[in-house]
């Protein structure tokens, strides 16, 4: 993917992060300030607890963290998340308090709250999720186990925060309070649903992946949170009629088969994807070995230059376009005296390195239109516009055989004696293919 795909998930991961922190800072200022509209969205509603607007900012800042800072640093912040979540989550389980609802400021707004301060249980189990994934991603080294623990993770507490949502909306509030406890408050609940968005794009960022690799796991495992959530819903709902009604069975039973159904399709259509996206790679990859291997049958590795093949090809296409013209085409042939010598002394390297520089000294000397060739070991063929006169011919071999007398660049001692150039010129040294090319 482009730098410029990156750098866009990137900013958008740190706006979301941010928007979780903003929330989070947001209701904590509105409990010292006794800005009930913004702890309490509505006053019939439930509000976020001061712990629930910590939570938000410690998780907000520890993506933020693993991406941007040390990712220890999001891993320790993540443990205590986890731990405010499970020790809330514990004075439930054990009816007990351990004094931490109101550490930090008095609970003081207690509508749909069976205990001052204290966050709802579905709000506990969102926190020790969420600060589950915020180690796993801070200490889990192998990037598709970490991948794979939040993309189980999240879902999970993602789709008990868009229940609630759904909830508020619809006007079911089984789906946002258990029995008599504290209810979840509505920005807890959206708060929640961007938070798992933010955690998992933060595993497919550090995984360095264009998206989930297991998009069906989060897929299936958010649809059977909804269902069972529905599924107690209408539970609670039918011990108020007065009939035995099967809907909840009903419910919980498609709603299973929905979830497996969805789980499969996705994966189907990730495999698809993915397939689909390696053969267009493949495909890229044989185009661009093909154009290397082209590259290679016309043109020589060690210099730059043209190799025999081109060369051949350059002198019938051009002997062509003179013909039409009734043009002149030089021809220029050379070796490099005392080359073997070279190769003896000094060692093939010494010897690449002379055929390299002139190659270089070659491209320097040449027009634009002229081309060079290396069409053997120490050999080179210069093949000039044409209509240039025998002249200029003699002032290009001139200005090589000038170029050889100085110690070439980067060849260090390794020297050749200088070049012998033979010139031919169509159509006064032959009227087909230059005697001088047949070699």
């Amino acid at each position: 993917m482009s730098r410029r795909f990156w750098q866009a998930r990137d900013f958008f991961h740190t706006v979301f992060a941010g928007l979780v922190v903003c929330l989070g800072l947001t209701v904590m200022i509105g409990w010292h300030t006794g800005l009930e509209r913004v702890v309490q969205v509505h006053p019939t509603f439930a509000p976020m607890q001061y712990n629930t607007a910590l939570g938000f900012v410690l998780s907000g800042f520890g993506a933020f963290c693993l991406l941007r800072f040390h990712r220890s640093v999001g891993a320790i912040v993540g443990l205590v998340v986890l731990g405010l979540g499970f020790a809330s989550l514990l004075q439930y389980a054990l009816d007990v308090n351990f004094g931490i609802d109101e550490l930090l400021m008095p609970g003081s707004i207690s509508v749909r709250t069976s205990h001052p301060g204290r966050m709802s249980p579905q709000t506990a189990i969102c926190f020790t999720l969420a600060g589950a994934a915020l180690v796993t991603l801070g200490l889990v080294r192998a990037a598709k186990r970490r991948t794979l623990a939040v993309e189980l993770i999240c879902p999970l507490f993602g789709a008990l925060a868009l229940a609630a949502t759904i909830g508020y909306l619809t006007g079911i509030e089984p789906l946002y309070g258990w029995t008599e406890l504290t209810r979840m408050a509505l920005h807890t609940a959206i708060g929640f649903t961007v938070l798992a968005l933010v955690l998992l794009q933060t595993a497919w960022r550090l995984d360095v992946v264009e998206g989930p690799r297991l998009l069906a796991f989060p897929m299936g495992i958010g649809a059977l949170v909804v269902t069972l959530a529905l599924f107690r819903m209408l539970v609670g709902w039918r011990a108020e009629q007065t009939f035995d009604s099967p809907l909840p069975v009903l419910v919980l039973v498609i709603g299973l088969l929905a979830s497996v159904l969805l789980a499969l399709t996705v994966h189907v259509a990730q495999v698809s994807l993915r397939r689909t996206r390696d053969l267009s790679q493949a495909n890229e990859e044989l185009s661009a070995n093909k154009t290397k291997l082209e590259h290679l049958a016309l043109f020589d590795d060690l210099t730059g230059l043209g190799n025999r093949n081109l060369f051949m090809q350059q002198v019938e296409h051009l002997i062509n376009v003179a013909r039409r013209r009734s043009e002149t085409l030089p021809l220029l042939v050379m070796d490099l005296d005392g080359f073997k010598q070279v190769n003896d002394t000094f060692g093939h390297k010494a010897g690449d390195t002379v055929l390299r520089e002139f190659g270089t000294l070659l491209k320097k000397v040449l027009r634009g239109a002229d081309q060079a060739f290396r069409i053997g070991g120490d050999e080179f063929a210069v093949l000039l516009h044409s209509g240039t006169p025998l002249d200029g011919a003699m002032n290009v071999a001139h200005r090589i055989e000038k170029g050889t007398k100085t110690p070439l660049e980067r060849a260090g001692q390794a020297r050749i004696a200088g070049t012998s150039i033979g010139i031919a010129v169509y159509p006064e040294h032959g009227q087909e293919r230059p005697p001088c090319s047949r070699l």
